[in-house]
């Protein structure tokens, strides 16, 4: 089936590593889109390669599994092992990794918030329907540094 989007969620946690989990579109929730229950990780020091490689995956395994009918515990909570979404939550930041058939590759960086994250939209980074000389990971490195 051809998506007209596809969603990335990124964890990036306070030691600077990276947690990569696909999103899906849940049938029990009418459409909602959620994490999948499976996620990809790079240990702080990646290179722009490994980054690019593990969204473009990431990218890939959107909706290939139904996402979990349970909303809770989400995936972060059960891969960090934490209960409570704020509180596994709490030192990290969010990315947002996008892609549309009409206007390529968008990254949303976000703010983190009490209970979760806010993503204003003048922050999101458009780079457009092809990837070209890192220029996903570049945007990628520039949105890590509009979160806070």
């Amino acid at each position: 089936m051809g998506y007209k989007y596809k969603l990335v969620s990124v964890y990036i946690t306070s030691n600077e590593d990276i947690i990569i989990i696909p999103r899906g579109i849940s049938k029990k929730w009418g459409g909602v889109t959620c994490d999948l229950d499976m996620h990809h990780v790079l240990d702080r020091g990646y290179s722009d390669e490994k980054i690019e490689s593990y969204l473009l995956r990431a990218l890939d395994e959107w909706n290939v599994i139904e996402p979990n009918g349970k909303l809770r515990p989400s995936v972060i909570e059960k891969l960090l092992k934490i209960r409570g979404y704020a509180k596994a939550i709490q030192n990290m930041r969010f990315i947002s990794v996008e892609w549309y058939s009409d206007e390529g590759y968008k990254i949303e960086p976000s703010k983190n918030v009490k209970n979760g994250f806010e993503h204003p939209e003048e922050d999101a980074i458009c780079i457009g329907k092809s990837i070209r000389n890192g220029n996903l990971a570049q945007a990628f490195r520039e949105a890590v540094k509009l979160c806070n």
